[in-house]
């Protein structure tokens, strides 16, 4: 009778290590799938051979936005300089970085879902980005142009929105010339800024997980503080990091540049 009871206790272990095997074998199937699926994603940008910094400029050093738009702009033309790189900008903002901004604009000339006549105003993501970020993480540029050098220094103030922003607002029809003011339908707009182009949506979040619409706009119209290096290099990016460091000391031996992955750690991350 023993016996016979340890038999059965054997084989109900035996049956419940079978069933619990299945069990993770079936969820182990699942993630994978999952994983595949996230991998054939399109981001929005080119993840090979980008290296990232992010900095930190003090305001009790640079005391004004044209003294801050002016430390990155040297950076960058010292880091583009760096053999083995060929393209350098900067983010305010990197996607899959867990860092966020959004705000409230309202749009004019709006065909489609208008909330006041020709108004729309409504919550988009916001970013902030020097001329080269697009080409940097070759994300492509669907209509109209990339900022330049000039735009700071010109008006109208001039901004860049994603696609999916064009065909909520715009479908069908071109929103190269349209406008756009901060805040929700306010009674006397204190700026205008001219939309000049349209590029690819990216996933900044996850890249399972679809996000608001995304208005970029140039660092010397705003120039950020804090910004993230978008560095596209030779293969081997992190063989380029303290040569980075390096222009950052050259440039101010005061301010170091923190979390360096690459974008394809980044991405590693948001699967």
């Amino acid at each position: 009778l023993a016996g016979s009871s340890s038999h059965r206790l054997r084989s109900a272990i035996v049956v419940a290590e079978i069933a619990l095997s299945l069990v993770l074998l079936v969820g182990a199937g699942l993630l994978m799938r999952s994983f595949i699926r996230l991998t054939r994603v399109d981001p929005g940008f080119d993840a090979h051979n980008v290296l990232t910094m992010k900095m930190m400029v003090p305001r009790s050093k640079y005391k004004d936005g044209k003294a801050v738009a002016s430390f990155y702009q040297q950076l960058l033309e010292k880091v583009n300089a760096l053999p083995g790189v060929e393209s350098a900008a900067a983010i305010s903002q990197l996607p899959l970085s867990g860092d966020y901004w959004g705000g409230t604009l309202t749009f004019e000339g709006v065909t489609a879902n208008a909330e006041r006549e020709n108004l729309a105003s409504f919550e988009v993501d916001l970013r902030v980005i020097t001329p080269d970020y697009f080409t940097a993480m070759k994300t492509p540029l669907l209509e109209g142009r990339f900022f330049t050098a000039q735009d700071g220094n010109r008006k109208p103030d001039v901004a860049i929105i994603d696609e999916t922003l064009a065909r909520r607002l715009w479908p069908g029809s071109s929103p190269v010339g349209r406008r756009f003011t901060p805040g929700r339908f306010p009674e006397k707009p204190e700026a205008w800024f001219e939309i000049v182009g349209v590029v690819r949506h990216i996933r900044h979040h996850k890249l399972d997980a679809n996000v608001r619409e995304e208005v970029y706009f140039p660092h010397a119209l705003a120039s950020f503080s804090q910004m993230t290096l978008a560095i596209r290099t030779a293969p081997g990016p992190l063989t380029l990091a303290g040569a980075v460091r390096g222009a950052v000391r050259w440039l101010d031996c005061d301010q170091p540049g923190y979390r360096i992955p690459t974008m394809e750690e980044l991405v590693s991350g948001g699967v």
